[in-house]
């Protein structure tokens, strides 16, 4: 898995994770603290921190690797 389709990966779950925990793209972004549009660019595909991975795990029940590696089992 190269960078390109391992980020765009990580953005698929992150939608996914979001959908499913119930929020849309502007409550997750006022939950972790980011502009819309930055939140948007997340799951576009642009790399998210450590810090804020283990913000999104907290608010969607899955945990931060799932985001990263697919690996894990998101619950919600």
């Amino acid at each position: 898995e190269n960078d390109r389709s391992g980020a765009q990966a990580a953005a698929r779950r992150l939608r996914m994770a979001r959908r499913a925990a119930g929020y849309t793209k502007g409550q997750m972004a006022s939950l972790l603290g980011l502009p819309r549009r930055q939140y948007r660019a997340h799951e576009a595909g642009a790399p998210m921190s450590d810090d804020m991975l283990l913000m999104v795990s907290a608010i969607t029940g899955c945990p931060p690797g799932y985001f990263r590696t697919g690996r894990g089992w998101c619950i919600n």
